[in-house]
């Protein structure tokens, strides 16, 4: 994948855009909060033709914004501060059951969390990891939370036989190992299959998590049904539009937009416990 498709002053001026605070953004149009899954810079990068299209679709303007971390995220989700929201599987499902947002689409890929260590580690196997320290960013991720339960099935508790070093974001987690500040990482499968070549051949992939419904569109309980359908058929039809063949991670990576359905939102309900919690 090219390492960029946008003039660097641009992808600056929307990282900065997107982590500014949703006071300073909102205004006539849409509001559509983002996950910060990854930094500010690569969430523009990988979502201004998306923004683009929706804004033409939707025949309103579509602005993009996003929060510090994920609790953030989620508090402002809460209060409605968000239009449209771009969110991971186990957010969606807890604002659809708490916060009552409708379901609009989902991303077609599946999440998966993948361990890395560095090229020349001498670990092999997960069972190595004893004694270790592992980078994991955001302890409410769904990437944490999988990764915890793998760990787990193969006799190890996070925080107890393998230690927890907090990232920002998966993306910064995945290098924690060639930094020195970490003997592992767990970091999104999708992201480490597209980072760039010279930095994977430093590093190794060891194991995999379980899978869980990709990332989940969601639309405000006061939107009106005629544009929630409005976006759903938007949504779906990206993937034949000029930006969306130009569009080299939603829909390359994450395989576009498609229906989510119920039964797939169900089965993320042991992973909504834990964001209850304190």
């Amino acid at each position: 994948m090219k390492a960029s498709v946008m003039p660097k002053w641009l992808i600056a001026a929307l990282a900065f855009f997107l982590a500014a605070p949703f006071s300073a953004c909102a205004g006539e149009g849409l509001v559509f909060g983002m996950l910060p899954y990854v930094s500010p810079g690569e969430l523009a990068r990988q979502s201004h033709r998306l923004k683009m299209y929706l804004s033409e679709a939707l025949g309103q303007p579509v602005t993009l914004v996003t929060a510090p971390d994920f609790k953030t995220f989620a508090a402002r989700t809460q209060r409605g501060e968000y239009d449209l929201v771009f969110t991971a599987p186990h957010l969606a499902r807890l604002a659809q059951t708490r916060d009552g947002y409708k379901l609009v689409a989902r991303t077609m890929q599946q999440v998966q969390g993948v361990f890395l260590v560095a090229k020349d580690s001498p670990i092999q196997r997960l069972e190595d990891l004893r004694g270790k320290r592992v980078m994991i960013a955001e302890p409410k991720s769904i990437l944490f939370l999988l990764g915890k339960e793998t760990l787990n099935r193969h006799g190890l508790i996070l925080g107890q036989d393998v230690a927890w070093v907090e990232a920002h974001t998966h993306n910064n987690a995945m290098f924690g190992p060639l930094r020195g500040e970490a003997d592992a990482a767990v970091s999104g499968r999708i992201l480490w299959q597209h980072i760039y070549p010279e930095r994977k051949e430093q590093l190794r992939q060891i194991d995999i998590t379980q899978q869980v419904p990709g990332f989940v569109v969601l639309a405000n309980p006061r939107m009106p049904a005629a544009t929630v359908e409005k976006l759903r058929q938007a949504l779906a039809a990206y993937k034949e539009s000029p930006q969306g063949r130009q569009d080299e991670f939603i829909i390359k990576a994450f395989k576009g937009f498609g229906p989510v359905s119920e039964a797939e939102m169900a089965q993320l309900d042991p992973y909504v416990k834990p964001l209850l919690e304190p």
